[in-house]
């Protein structure tokens, strides 16, 4: 009975304890507070300090120096928008009170965004809000414009892709618009790819901080893609330019290495990881890139973007006048 007892109290100690070690007092909600919490977040778990060259120690002594300068709210949601920005990540992002910041990359000439595909393509059809298709003119090519590959919308979604396959099987050969995809789910992204190969395929590797310094990471894990639904393995155009990006790049990187395929374009963003979203004490949010993505060759494109196998832009000028030069490319190409 002593023995049951005995067990009983330790079993409450126990709880009461275990309560207070995963629980716990929030955090003060003071603006050192809430900088120290996002700074040690991201130096113990972000991937790419080192390929991106910050000197994290030197932002925080830099930061550190301006909180107790600080008055009131906006004057520190600058200085965290600054810190934001200076990653020049894609993934990484504030939204708080005013406003939600994060870093778009461009090349500061044009955006290459598919605004004339009327000129060039005939019997457009929306299958939903993600995918539209149709026939390149005066050519036996197909053209699919995939949007977004976005998480709010499950894999069978984008399994449409099968029956535009299935309306394509004659054609010589298919355009696949990623201009201005931003991304969404791998999984999303998988659905697609996974029409376009034969076989079994390693499509990324992804490497995690498991350590104190800032070149600590895993091996990597490999994601592979298993060839599903209706196959189609002729010639294939992909558009890119600087605003695909994240599970846009994740597609692009997957067949890229395939001989049928051929990237035309701008190079992509740069931005391939996956990313999580943290609450600080004051209710803002941030979102933070927790592995490094690279091909599984051990070749990262995190950062500098994924370049196209023809790079090629589309002038202002011919924009205004109705001439999409990166279609008009791929079209020659498949030629």
């Amino acid at each position: 009975m002593k023995k049951k007892i005995s067990t009983y109290v330790l079993l409450i100690m126990c709880l009461f304890s275990c309560e207070e070690i995963f629980v716990g007092s929030d955090p003060p909600n003071t603006y050192a507070t809430n900088f120290e919490l996002l700074w040690k977040d991201f130096d113990q778990n972000y991937p790419s300090f080192i390929i991106k060259k910050i000197d994290w120690e030197s932002i925080y002594q830099q930061s550190s120096s301006e909180i107790e300068f600080i008055n009131n709210d906006r004057e520190f949601f600058d200085l965290l928008s600054k810190i934001t920005l200076n990653f020049k990540d894609g993934h990484v992002a504030l939204i708080g009170r005013f406003g939600d910041i994060r870093y778009i990359r461009s090349n500061g000439i044009t955006e290459n965004t598919p605004n004339n595909i009327q000129n060039y393509v005939s019997n457009i059809k929306n299958s939903n809000q993600a995918i539209s298709y149709g026939d390149i003119n005066g050519n036996n090519f197909g053209y699919i414009r995939v949007k977004t590959f976005s998480s709010f919308l499950s894999p069978s979604y984008f399994e449409v892709i099968d029956e535009i396959l299935t309306i394509f099987s004659n054609k010589r050969g298919i355009i696949l618009d990623l201009r201005s995809n931003d991304g969404g789910a791998s999984v999303n992204a998988n659905t697609i790819a996974s029409r376009f190969i034969n076989n079994s395929s390693c499509a990324i590797k992804l490497k995690y901080r498991n350590g104190p310094n800032h070149n600590d990471l895993t091996e990597g894990i490999k994601i592979f893609i298993e060839s599903e639904g209706v196959s189609y393995t002729k010639p294939i155009a992909i558009l890119t330019n600087r605003r695909t990006a994240s599970a846009s790049e994740y597609f692009t990187q997957s067949l890229m290495d395939y001989s049928n395929v051929t990237i035309v374009g701008d190079t992509t963003s740069g931005s391939l990881g996956n990313s999580v979203w943290r609450e600080l004490p004051n209710g803002w949010t941030y979102r933070m890139t927790i592995n490094l993505a690279e091909t599984c060759n051990n070749v990262s494109y995190e950062d500098i973007g994924i370049p196209p196998d023809v790079p090629i832009w589309i002038s202002k000028q011919d924009s205004i006048n109705g001439i999409d030069t990166i279609l008009e490319k791929a079209i020659s190409i498949l030629e």
